[in-house]
């Protein structure tokens, strides 16, 4: 059974195609509006599923997986794109935190386990590389020239976003030598 918020899951993840074509034609406040929209419906899924009890398996593993693309393919386009709006080592450092996480989540499920579920660590991880998207549109879209703010915020996310990997990587670890 597909719950609401498994519906509202879903259309983040259907909202990546549209934004991936707005960045690539250079409609950057199109492309942050959508991204907007998508990173709300991030919010609004778990609130809907715990408290009208729509919690599924589905939806367990979709919602990670609509944050990994979003943030994914939104990085790695506007890098892509404009070689100057990200750092080469923050684009390869995510696509290892998510390979790592990938890996680590396929040998709990392959020993019988639940992978962990979120953890407050990724969330404040995910709501930081959000936030730096969403202000590399508008940075963008108005030709601001803030680059020493986006540095600063840049380490900061990735700060953040190493501290989860490491907040998982012990749970992982605990859950995968569970006796």
């Amino acid at each position: 059974m597909i719950t609401l918020a498994t519906y509202i899951t879903l259309m983040r993840i259907v909202l990546i195609a549209p934004i991936s074509y707005l960045l690539l034609n250079n409609f950057f406040l199109a492309a942050g509006f959508l991204a907007a929209i998508a990173a709300a419906t991030d919010m609004l899924d778990g609130y809907i599923a715990r408290k009208y009890h729509q919690e599924s398996a589905l939806g367990g593993l979709l919602d990670p997986l609509a944050d990994k693309l979003f943030i994914l393919t939104t990085i790695t386009l506007l890098w892509c794109r404009y070689t100057n709006m990200v750092p080469v080592w923050f684009i390869v450092f995510l696509w290892a935190k998510e390979t790592l996480m990938f890996a680590g989540a396929l040998l709990i499920i392959v020993q019988g386990h639940t992978p962990p579920p979120a953890r407050f660590s990724g969330k404040i991880a995910m709501a930081g590389q959000v936030s730096y998207c969403l202000l590399l549109f508008f940075t963008r879209y108005t030709e601001l020239k803030i680059p020493i703010f986006l540095h600063g915020l840049v380490i900061l996310v990735m700060g953040a976003t190493l501290y989860a990997l490491i907040d998982y990587g012990k749970v992982g670890y605990c859950t995968f030598y569970k006796s």
